[in-house]
Formats: structure tokens, C-alpha cells, sequence
């Protein structure tokens, strides 16, 4: 987890920041716990608190900003309301477009997640594009990094995106990108998924060779 602080901090500013350290983490937290457990309404009303919290501080709490409108994202989808996860989606995709470069690891997470959602409702033509760039950054990354968590979770979602773009290419018609785009899921899989992730691409990825 990150935490951005000041450079100059000044009297009124140490207040802002006591006030935002007393509201936003205790919400920010709470706000996941109950994500996790189920509870929606509780979930909502602590993840706003946090938002609210992020908003006052602007641009230096962008990040913070960021994680806590992609967590309500996650909430809109629980809640099967996928326009405004949507919105939300985009609008961290824009704030880590806006303070990072567009090949950070945080901004290919942000493309992920917003091209799944764009696979969930049946617009893989959205999908692609995002999910293109988004492993063009985690390959990248993932050569330069040597912590073990990170290099999984991007290994992971490099495993995940090729194999949601080996199906998009083949609804489209095109049967060898799909199938060029299997092999390097299945490569993914079998180093960085969890069992059940990889024996789901393995299977799935046999099924193009069978049916031409």
C-alpha cells in the first residue's frame, strides 16, 4: 500500500492530513472488509466516506483517490450495476493516466480490469485495445522486477488476459491469433497461475485445435 505525503507541510496542511489519515483508512479498510463479507450497504456508506475524504486532500491523495473509486467499482459490479462500474473504472484508468506513466503496472491493472468488464458485457471490440496494451506493460514490467508477489500477480494476469484475448480473436474469425495468443496463456499459466486457473486455460486452449 502507498501512502503519498506532502514535500512542504505547513500547520493547516498537518491538520488536513491528521483529519484525512482519521477518516479515510479506518472507511478505507472497513470498506473492503465488507466488500469481501458481502455487505454491501456497509461497504457503500465507508468506501464513499473514504472517497469524500480522498477528494478534499485533490491531487495529493490521487492515489489513494484511485484505489478507493476502483474498490467502489468492484461494489457497482456486486451490485450488478455495470454502467456505473463503468464509470468508475474509466475515470481510475484516467487519474493513473494522468499521474503515471502509460506503462506502469498500476495503469495495465487499471486496463484490466476495465477490459474484463468490457468482456462481462459483451463488448469484446472495448476489451481488446485495453487488454493489448495492458500486457505490453505487464511483459515489460514483469522482466524488470525481482519481488516474488508482484511478479505473480503479474504472471497471473498476463496468464488470464492472453487467454481472454485468444477468445476474442477466435469469436472474431481469427483462428490463428487466437491461437498464437492461447500458446502464450497457457506459457503464463503453467509458470505464474493458480491450479485451477491453469488447468481452466490448458483445457480451453486444447478446444480451437479440435474443432478445425
Amino acid at each position: 500500500m502507498q501512502v503519498s505525503i506532502p514535500e512542504n507541510i505547513n500547520q493547516s496542511d498537518i491538520e488536513k492530513e491528521r483529519t484525512f489519515q482519521e477518516v479515510y483508512w479506518p472507511n478505507e479498510r472497513g470498506g473492503r472488509d465488507a466488500l469481501k463479507k458481502g455487505d454491501l450497504s456497509t461497504a457503500e456508506a465507508k468506501l464513499s466516506l473514504a472517497r469524500s475524504a480522498a477528494e478534499q486532500r485533490g491531487d495529493e491523495k490521487w492515489l489513494e483517490l484511485a484505489d478507493t473509486l476502483s474498490t467502489l467499482a468492484m461494489l457497482k459490479v456486486a451490485q450488478n450495476d455495470l454502467d456505473g462500474a463503468e464509470q468508475l473504472y474509466r475515470q481510475t484508468l484516467d487519474m493513473h493516466l494522468k499521474h503515471q506513466r502509460p506503462d506502469e503496472a498500476e495503469v495495465a491493472g487499471a486496463q484490466e480490469a476495465l477490459g474484463v468488464l468490457y468482456v462481462r458485457t459483451g463488448q469484446p471490440q472495448k476489451a481488446e485495445p485495453l487488454f493489448l496494451q495492458s500486457v505490453t506493460s505487464y511483459e515489460a514490467r514483469i522482466q524488470e522486477i525481482s519481488m516474488p508477489e508482484p511478479k505473480t500477480d503479474y504472471g497471473q494476469s498476463l496468464a488470464l488476459e492472453y487467454f481472454g484475448l485468444s477468445q476474442i480473436a477466435a469469436a472474431d474469425g481469427r483462428t490463428q491469433e487466437s491461437r498464437a495468443r492461447c500458446a502464450k496463456a497457457v506459457s503464463y499459466a503453467e509458470k505464474w497461475s493458480i491450479p485451477s486457473e491453469r488447468d481452466f486455460i490448458i483445457a480451453r486452449c486444447g478446444a480451437p485445435s479440435k474443432d478445425k
